[in-house]
């Protein structure tokens, strides 16, 4: 049993090493303010990677191989794209690039880096 658990934690670690592009999706909270709602790939927005990384401390950090995709539209100068839901975010693949009074939820996308090649893509580094 503990073989079979290890075999599939193993997997598990290398489809999550072949992810390049996620999205950080964050929601309005009751006390107005932005609460992390999880890392969603983009190539289908049902499947959540959160174990793939974490937003808050890859941003703190210069030598991160994950970046903000900057070269998206209708963002604001932090990479967000805001709309009243997430589903009108996959809808229209962006929102508005402030938010609204009824944006509760927003989201900017990732991009994982091979900083050997140098293949950003957009990506501000």
């Amino acid at each position: 049993m503990k073989e079979a658990a290890a075999e599939i934690k193993e997997r598990n670690k290398e489809d999550q090493s072949k992810i390049k592009e996620v999205f950080q999706h964050q929601s309005k909270g009751f006390t107005g303010g932005w609460k992390n709602d999880g890392l969603y790939l983009c190539t289908d927005t049902g499947i959540s990677c959160n174990d793939l990384f974490d937003p808050d401390q890859v941003e703190k950090q210069e030598s991160s191989r994950w970046l903000i995709d900057f070269s998206l539209a209708g963002i604001d100068a932090e990479g967000w794209t805001y709309a009243s839901s997430f589903s009108l975010l996959d809808k229209h693949g962006a929102g508005d690039p402030a938010p609204r009074w009824n944006s509760y939820s927003r989201r900017r996308k990732w991009r994982f880096v091979d900083r050997a090649t140098g293949s950003s893509g957009g990506v501000a580094e």
